[in-house]
């Protein structure tokens, strides 16, 4: 059932240029898209080395990435882009560096925050990925991905399933109008009639 909530929202929200599929969920966040300032050339650089992330090249697509940043160092989202190539590498420290270097260059940059809070999530540092999560709703209080993430972690990691119905219903209201809602508010309401009746421990992916 959680997969499909997931796999729901995932449908749910459009697919950027900039940005894939992280935990089987898309990002939305304007944060991080082309600017008037870039110029072309380095545009066209970066598109080449989302191809290359996208055709599953992950060793040429990191050097691209980070030759893209070595040129254009203020583009918050190649440094996302580059984590992820990371984690899927097994490099997860260097990920969180270079996430970490993501919010300095763009403190408001609330996916880079959000994708630290999964890998702490994946890690067992249930404390500093809520922490993490709350700082991408700081940066971005609509940036809807967040919610959903906290959600599951009071769900699932830390049994609080009063304080993650909160946080899903946060998320479903940030939303698009015409997004596909129905496995997310069925997850909602069973969630709060299992609550009710004081049995919404043990959920399972």
């Amino acid at each position: 059932m959680l997969r499909l909530l997931i796999n729901s929202a995932c449908i749910a929200l459009a697919l950027t240029t900039i940005s894939g599929c992280s935990m089987m969920q898309r990002d939305t966040s304007k944060a991080g898209n082309a600017r008037p300032d870039v110029p072309s050339a380095v545009l066209q650089s970066y598109q080449q080395a989302l191809e290359k992330m996208r055709n599953g090249e992950d060793g040429r697509a990191i050097t691209a990435f980070e030759a893209f940043i070595i040129e254009y160092p203020g583009y918050s989202a190649a440094y996302l882009n580059l984590a992820k190539l990371q984690l899927r590498s097994d490099q997860a420290d260097a990920a969180v560096a270079t996430l970490e270097t993501a919010v300095l260059v763009e403190p408001g940059y609330a996916p880079a925050y959000n994708q630290l809070g999964i890998i702490y999530r994946e890690q067992g540092q249930f404390e500093s990925a809520d922490t993490a999560y709350r700082d991408a709703i700081a940066a971005n209080p609509e940036y809807a991905l967040a919610y959903l993430n906290l959600g599951v972690l009071n769900d699932l990691y830390l049994q609080q399933p009063e304080v993650a119905l909160v946080y899903y219903q946060q998320y479903r209201d940030r939303l698009p109008a015409d997004a596909d809602t129905v496995a997310l508010d069925r997850w909602i309401a069973d969630l709060r009639r299992r609550t009710a009746r004081g049995d919404a421990g043990g959920l399972k992916q």
